[in-house]
């Protein structure tokens, strides 16, 4: 295989589009440099197609030939446009809602943070908004490098994401469940539990309750990691996980946006809630990290598995 015919060929790859599919386009334009290296030299080597090459047109311009027209952005990178999108719009959604766990006020990387606190229909209803947003930001750069620039592999997909999707088993199936019980248990035998637990300790320690919306919380995400895993028996694929992060993502953003209740709590004096609350936060934040991470390497696992193998 002759590497710079090759090298040429992929970059026209990148901008071919039109009603011949790529493969059969780019066969053709490997024919007709491989006969002209034959007709002009009476070999198809690397010497002669090497100087077939440097009498050929740019790639940009080879591929306009067989293009129904100028491309505004070029088809290896429309495949990237969703992929691009959700990166920008899961991270400026994982970094509000740290902002938010913090009490700290929204870093307005998403519109819809500009809503009261109170009225989460608000904030629902200005994710497609924020989304579309962001896809025409990724469509404006996308178009900016089509037009200025040589077309390269993104860089997010270098190197893939580490993510391997194993095949769900019984145990890991029973696993999740016996997490979702335990969670449920807790969450409904809350008040008997502390009861019992200072009773067990003679009253020398003190024990409160978990403020509801945490709970809340808790139970909705494992339900979520209990549901994911159950749906893929049935179709196991990374869109699931990616799909669970980012649900898991809105019930932290719900969290965020509601107040946490330590104030509330009876047998803590002000400056004790105070630290837990820092505390909790702390880790609430931590946990938004996690999951938006997670997420961000589903979603690239996906594309990988979708365009890349």
């Amino acid at each position: 295989m002759i590497k710079k015919l090759e090298a040429y060929l992929s970059e026209v790859g990148h901008y071919v589009s039109g009603p011949k599919g790529a493969d059969d386009i780019l066969d053709e334009i490997r024919s007709h440099i491989l006969d002209r290296a034959q007709e002009e030299y009476g070999k198809a080597d690397d010497e002669s197609v090497e100087k077939i090459l440097a009498k050929m047109e740019e790639p940009r311009e080879m591929a306009s030939r067989y293009s129904q027209g100028q491309d505004i952005i070029a088809p290896y990178y429309r495949k990237h446009l969703i992929l691009y999108t959700a990166f920008l719009f899961f991270i400026g959604l994982g970094v509000s809602v740290v902002s938010l766990v913090l009490g700290k006020g929204a870093v307005h990387l998403l519109p819809f943070f500009q809503s009261s606190a109170e009225d989460f229909l608000v904030f629902l209803g200005g994710l497609p908004v924020t989304f579309f947003t962001y896809f025409g930001i990724v469509c404006l750069f996308f178009m900016i490098i089509t037009k200025y620039r040589s077309v390269k592999p993104a860089w997010l997909v270098v190197g893939g994401s580490g993510k391997k999707l194993g095949k769900p088993t019984a145990l890991g199936f029973t696993v999740a469940l016996v997490g979702f019980l335990l969670v449920l248990i807790i969450y409904s035998f809350q008040g008997e539990l502390a009861s019992f637990v200072a009773g067990l300790s003679d009253g020398n320690v003190l024990i409160v309750k978990i403020p509801d919306i945490l709970m809340n919380a808790i139970l909705a995400m494992t339900g979520i990691d209990l549901l994911v895993y159950s749906l893929r028996f049935l179709a196991n694929t990374p869109v699931l996980e990616a799909a669970g992060a980012a649900f898991k993502l809105l019930v932290m953003a719900y969290v965020a946006r509601r107040p946490l209740g330590f104030e509330n709590l009876s047998g803590l004096d002000g400056g004790v809630a105070t630290a837990v609350e820092i505390g909790i936060r702390a880790v609430l934040a931590i946990i938004v990290i996690i999951i938006t991470i997670e997420l961000i390497r589903w979603l690239m696992y996906t594309f990988s598995e979708k365009y890349l193998r």
